[in-house]
């Protein structure tokens, strides 16, 4: 039409608009008046992708609940990343569910470690502080702060149902030693999660709640209650609190700062412990963290309306047997996820831009107690499908963060693995349901079909046959890691020996002046920082093998060799940087010492046990069992390396062609569709719809 016609045409229907509404007035010349107006009884094709549109974005924007990022992000940086995990929800709504779950059963996880710890233990958890009064007539008081756990009723029924039944079966090891010990490792308590505070004064106490308790030296006590609830949880193991890092380059004079996770803070040290938890000084309520959290009930609201809206529709669609189209289909399925998302995302904050700072300083490396809690990222581990056995766990560096894919790999096949498996399943069957309906073209329908059994079948594929491969290799890698474990316990029998007072004394020995002679002014320091360090070397040794001995879980006690082997290393090298005259000489000195004060424990000593130590080190690389478990190991890593890779890559391209072919027929069909479609029913147009 040209545009000149356009223009008259549309000029013409105004001039009839005036005539008629001129035409509506009563005798006295206002105009009618009508009260309510029900909704137009049909609908057009702008207000259903309006509709269909608001209701993808509520599913895939607001349902993000991302990590704290670090400081050196800019505004923009977060915003591209969570445009990036827009997209990601979009082709992949699976994962995001997925991901939900395994956070809180992380976080639950983590409660429980909180809440054997601290009811276990408390003192590490108190700090007291004096406060003077800025009057004159004010007295000075003290202020006890007390740390307690939220591990209700609730939250163990909560663990018992989403992590105890999703845990995989664990392969129990012990291997047989000359000295059985079942202790547990150091740090972790054995009480149970039942266990309550066991102060009844202060049982129901509000949090942050200061409660008059007596006076001391004349100035009033108070005790303050910190309450550390599945909230701080979810906050530590999203990157929430950092702590200063322990300086090792001091040629930098910037600060750099640590990230301390939530698994990392339940198992922290005795040693550490001794001189005070991380938590120690901090002070976090709940309101804390809400109040940081961006988390607007508002926008919730909205968007838990805008998809119980398109539920309600759809269903009343199907009652009636009226016409729905591929759009709305698919939308409803994100919108299930998403309300199940929202749902298990419940305590987790929402768009934190900042950390919590500790008033603590941490070393970078440290052995970690508790490795097999650590998380993994879910991608690194889909393209390397076999658990990564780690030395220590770095938490600090100066750009670290929480990375959002970062979840709890719990095992040689992750919950997640099966939780996606059936997600996958389930998203796909919702898309199947159009199988027979109407599409413009019978090319469409094909690809629809098609792309709606690949996509709930694809990921299937990959999953089982990763699965198969770890259960037939770690088979023959358990035989082989017992045998390994047994030969490490028997060559190292002397160390195991060595009692704790003759450790402290090697390592502190060596401050006597008489060294200083022995070793020459030239190369004391260097010697005393060498001995400092194979002592506390031996010490961690002794530890793990200590450790080593009970029965333990496969992960752990694959770590704990790990971690021997390396340590045998550190010795060997240090050992190489003084004689071995020198050695026998302090070992000797070291001994007359302990004879000489009685040390406790002390029930003799084998001479030549450092000379003893050396020999194993040295030939440490050569014990059998020790180059079977690694060659099966290795060859395992290959088999998964080889095959398991191109295999997850391939699928997860076929997957996302097949998600992104349904999203595109999802538009592309509604240029003909039942008429049906555009009919609205009586009932639905009372609802107000956000588009």
């Amino acid at each position: 039409m040209p545009p000149v016609e356009y223009a008259g045409r549309l000029s013409g229907a105004l001039r009839a608009t005036a005539i008629v509404a001129q035409n509506t007035t009563v005798p006295d010349g206002s105009q009618e008046t009508v009260g309510w107006v029900n909704n137009p009884t049909q609908r057009g094709t702008l207000m259903l992708l309006l509709g269909c549109a608001t209701t993808i974005f509520a599913c895939t924007w607001t349902v993000l609940h991302l990590n704290v990022p670090t400081l050196a992000d800019s505004k923009s940086t977060r915003v591209l990343r969570k445009i990036k995990w827009m997209c990601i929800t979009i082709l992949f709504p699976e994962f995001i569910f997925a991901k939900g779950v395994c956070e809180l059963r992380f976080a639950l996880r983590t409660l429980k470690l909180m809440a054997e710890m601290i009811n276990g233990n408390t003192a590490p958890f108190e700090s007291q502080s004096t406060h003077q009064q800025t009057t004159s007539q004010g007295q000075d008081f003290i202020v006890t702060r007390r740390w307690k756990v939220d591990h209700g009723s609730w939250m163990q029924l909560l663990h018992r149902w989403i992590v105890l039944p999703l845990c995989p079966q664990k392969v129990v090891v012990n291997p047989p030693a000359e000295d059985e010990d079942n202790s547990p490792p150091a740090g972790r308590s054995q009480t149970s999660s039942m266990t309550r505070v066991d102060d009844a004064g202060f049982e129901g106490t509000p949090e942050d709640a200061g409660i008059h308790m007596s006076e001391r030296n004349g100035r009033k006590e108070f005790r303050v209650f910190q309450v550390w609830t599945i909230s701080h949880a979810y906050y530590a193991n999203m990157g929430g609190l950092r702590a200063l890092k322990c300086k090792t380059d001091y040629h930098n004079d910037a600060l750099e700062y640590s990230i301390l996770r939530g698994d990392h803070l339940a198992s922290w040290g005795s040693r550490e412990r001794r001189l005070g938890h991380p938590l120690k000084k901090l002070q976090l309520s709940a309101a804390e963290i809400e109040d940081k959290s961006k988390a607007d009930w508002l926008v919730k609201l909205f968007s838990m309306f805008q998809i119980s809206r398109l539920i309600l529709d759809l269903i009343n669609r199907a009652a009636v047997h009226g016409p729905v189209t591929q759009i709305e289909l698919g939308t409803a399925a994100f919108a299930v996820f998403a309300l199940i998302t929202y749902m298990v995302n419940w305590w987790k904050s929402k768009d934190i831009s900042h950390p919590t700072s500790l008033h603590v300083v941490v070393d970078e490396r440290r052995s970690d107690e508790a490795i097999e809690q650590s998380a993994e990222p879910f991608f690194d581990r889909l393209l390397s499908p076999i658990p990564h056995t780690q030395y220590y766990r770095k938490i600090a560096s100066p750009h670290y963060r929480i990375r959002n894919d970062e979840l709890w790999m719990d095992g040689d096949y992750p919950v997640v693995w099966p939780l996606m498996a059936a997600s996958c399943v389930v998203f796909g069957a919702f898309h199947c349901i159009a199988w027979g309906w109407q599409f413009p073209t019978d090319i469409e329908r094909y690809l629809w079909q098609i792309s709606s059994v690949v996509s709930t079948l694809s990921p299937l594929i990959p999953l089982a046959f990763t699965y198969f491969l770890i259960r037939r290799g770690t088979h023959a890698l358990s035989c082989h890691q017992i045998e390994a474990a047994y030969e490490a316990l028997t060559k190292l029998r002397p160390l195991r020996r060595l009692p704790e007072s003759w450790l402290r004394l090697f390592q502190t020995h060596v401050d006597n002046p008489n060294w200083r002679t022995v070793l020459g002014e030239e190369i004391y320091q260097d010697g005393r920082d060498t001995i400092i360090a194979y002592a506390k070397c031996l010490h961690e040794l002794r530890g793990y093998l200590s450790a080593l001995e009970g029965k333990l879980e496969r992960d752990r006690q694959a770590n704990l060799l790990e971690n021997i082997w390396k340590g045998l290393a550190q010795l060997e090298n240090a050992y190489g940087f003084l004689d071995e005259e020198t050695w026998d000489m302090y070992e000797e000195q070291v001994t007359l010492v302990a004879r000489s004060v009685g040390a406790v424990g002390w029930t003799g000593h084998e001479p030549g046990v450092l000379k003893i130590i050396h020999d194993c080190c040295l030939s440490a690389d050569e014990w059998t069992h020790r180059k079977q478990y690694q060659g099966s190991k290795k060859q395992l890593q290959e088999t998964i390396r080889r095959y398991a890779r191109p295999i997850n890559i391939s699928f997860g391209i076929v997957y996302s062609v097949s998600r992104i072919i349904l999203i595109a027929i999802m538009f592309s069909s509604l240029r003909e569709v039942p008429k049906g479609v555009y009919e609205v029913a009586n009932w639905t147009r009372f609802l107000p719809s956000f588009s």
